[in-house]
């Protein structure tokens, strides 16, 4: 009797949980439940076989996503709302003209190149237009015209060196910060431009800057007045700071992001690698990976990064008209980024179209500012 009493408790639980089973799956909202409980027996096997794979695949992508991010790890900090303008560095600004060659300054020298080799001066006019062809490296109508205007170049205009300074040039030529800025204004209060711009080389040729410094260029420091007793120490162009640290890898209990591999971090800080523009960035990297392959492809450094390229080899000559043809036979090149994650075979043809900067990684602090722009039509009656 206890036998049989045992067994028909078994059954009535088993029958409780599979009517309670039954009734979920038939009120379920999740997709695919309801089909559970139908009456054919091979549909019943088949929505379960889906719902078996489906939980396994979700599995399955929950581990590879853990173990993705341990690998990877994602360090995330979340600044307070009500963090402080000055806190901010201030950024620098490049204000750069469309127009650029001056018409004036080309017509003066149209007319000292006139004045030493005997052409007349509007023939001299034409060419001078083909320096313009050197920002974006195109190609005029007429390929020879480049050559013979070079070589006239080389032969009126070049350095106690014998070769003609492109950049020095082109800086003569384009249109002062002066001329393209009025009203400049800091701080609430009207400023002459030439104390806030100076000119510069950037990628887009000259440009008036602002706030900015480059990392080989020398700036007079104006004395810093504080209203108090103490009396801050001098410094200039030339001093530095130096001192060592001492570093026991044994004493070493807690250590933040940077001391992880940059491989593993997959970026960089400012100061773990060097380039030719200063310190490290994203942006510096491409740039100087970019250069690298126009010296490789066209054994000519660009005009707009001799002054930041030839201190590091100075056996390249700046590009000048005659390499125009090489410039504009790659310009889509150097247009063009290989991905760096990319490991397959099919895309063969891409990479030969295209720069290989594998070594550069995004930086793993930067800032990021939002530029906004305003218009205002005014009409005088």
């Amino acid at each position: 009797m206890n036998i049989i009493s045992q067994n028909s408790n078994k059954n009535e639980k088993s029958s409780y949980y599979k009517k309670t089973f039954e009734e979920f799956i038939s009120n379920s909202s999740l997709a695919g439940f309801v089909h559970l409980g139908a009456k054919h027996r091979l549909e019943r096997y088949v929505w379960y076989l889906v719902h078996m794979f489906s939980l396994g695949g979700t599995l399955y992508l929950m581990i590879y996503t853990w173990n993705n991010f341990m690998k990877n790890p994602t360090v995330t900090t979340v600044e307070a709302i009500g963090s402080k303008n000055i806190e901010r560095p201030m950024p620098g600004i490049s204000i750069c003209s469309l127009n650029k060659i001056s018409r004036k300054k080309a017509e003066k020298y149209a007319q000292h190149l006139s004045t030493i080799s005997g052409v007349p001066r509007d023939d001299i006019m034409k060419n001078i237009s083909l320096l313009g062809y050197l920002y974006e490296y195109n190609i005029p109508p007429n390929p020879e015209q480049i050559i013979h205007f070079q070589n006239f170049l080389e032969k009126y205009d070049s350095t106690p060196n014998g070769y003609y300074n492109t950049t020095e040039r082109l800086y003569q030529l384009q249109p002062t910060c002066e001329e393209l800025l009025t009203e400049c204004k800091w701080q609430g209060r009207f400023k002459n431009c030439s104390d806030l711009f100076v000119t510069e080389l950037t990628m887009d040729g000259y440009c008036c800057v602002f706030n900015y410094v480059s990392q080989r260029s020398t700036v007079k420091i104006s004395p810093v007045v504080i209203e108090n007793n103490y009396k801050p120490i001098e410094f200039g162009t030339r001093s530095i700071l130096k001192f060592t640290i001492q570093s026991n890898s044994s004493d070493t209990f807690f250590t933040t992001l940077a001391t992880e591999a940059p491989v593993k971090r997959k970026c960089l800080f400012r100061d773990e690698v060097h380039t030719i523009f200063g310190s490290y960035s994203y942006s510096n990297c491409i740039m100087e990976c970019k250069i690298s392959s126009i010296v490789a492809l066209c054994q000519c450094i660009p005009y707009n990064f001799v002054t930041v390229y030839e201190n590091e080899n100075n056996q390249y000559f700046q590009c000048t008209l005659a390499d125009l043809t090489c410039l504009n036979s790659y310009s889509n090149k150097w247009m063009t980024l290989f991905p760096t994650d990319y490991e397959g075979n099919e895309l063969e043809r891409e990479k030969l179209d295209s720069i290989h900067c594998s070594h550069c990684v995004p930086s793993c602090s930067d800032d990021r500012y939002d530029v906004g722009q305003e218009q205002i039509l005014v009409s005088f009656m």
